[in-house]
């Protein structure tokens, strides 16, 4: 009877053998050691709600691609005799909760938190802006969640400088079209293109976009004085 044997392995190509297979058994391991609630936890550490261009209630939120954020909050109130409360927000999306500047007349800081389809804004001075006394309620020191109305393109907001600023068909500036917007509006930045913006504006019942000139708008940005 012919008995046949296993081929011999000297003890060096052995242990070489081991060594290449050990860090894939290593491995194995980590992965059973990961329970479901870890692999969990990754999973909604990458899914946390993030900021994005919109229009949160009274809020119009513009955040670029370098997560630069600019904000125009406006409300009115009443009918005939009017209440209005606006000011303006700019800040770094870092994280789902960041520091912002606010300010009008003054300026104030304040956070701002992005929650899934919504906003939460904190403004320990808020009802000190201009008009806001008598319009925001006064749980903005603590705090107030302002849900999402639209979502937007903007890459940031602009404020109109010029007593009129009429929209254009496109970056050419060749045919001008009949609406306008005045000094003091607020546009949101689509795009850029040589002397031109692409913006939208939200008018009382619709929304206006088109092309305006550089000139006759300014970017967004806080005063250095910051009231305590």
């Amino acid at each position: 009877m012919e008995i046949t044997t296993s081929a011999y392995m000297p003890p060096t190509k052995y242990m070489e053998e081991f060594s290449l297979r050990l860090p894939y058994f290593f491995l194995t391991l980590v992965f059973l050691w990961l329970s479901p609630d870890a692999i969990g936890s990754v999973e909604k550490a990458t899914n946390l709600p993030r900021f994005e261009s919109g229009i949160f209630e009274g809020l119009m939120l513009a955040v670029d691609k370098n997560m630069n954020l600019t904000g125009y909050y406006r409300e009115i109130q009443g009918e005939g005799v009017t209440k209005t409360c606006s000011f303006y927000l700019a800040g770094k999306a870092s994280s789902s909760e960041i520091g912002i500047v606010t300010w009008n007349q003054e300026v104030m800081p304040g956070t701002l938190t992005a929650k899934a389809a919504s906003l939460k804004i904190k403004i320990e001075k808020g009802r000190e802006h201009p008009g806001c006394g008598l319009v925001l309620l006064p749980a903005i020191s603590t705090g107030i969640s302002l849900d999402e109305i639209e979502k937007a393109s903007w890459l940031e907001l602009q404020r109109i400088t010029s007593d009129r600023a009429y929209f254009f068909a496109d970056y050419m500036g060749i045919k001008k079209l009949k609406p306008y917007v005045i000094k003091g509006d607020v546009v949101g930045v689509l795009s850029k293109r040589g002397d031109f913006l692409e913006v939208e504006f939200l008018a009382k019942k619709r929304k206006i976009r088109g092309w305006i000139k550089t000139r006759d708008a300014e970017i967004l940005v806080p005063p250095l004085s910051i009231s305590r």
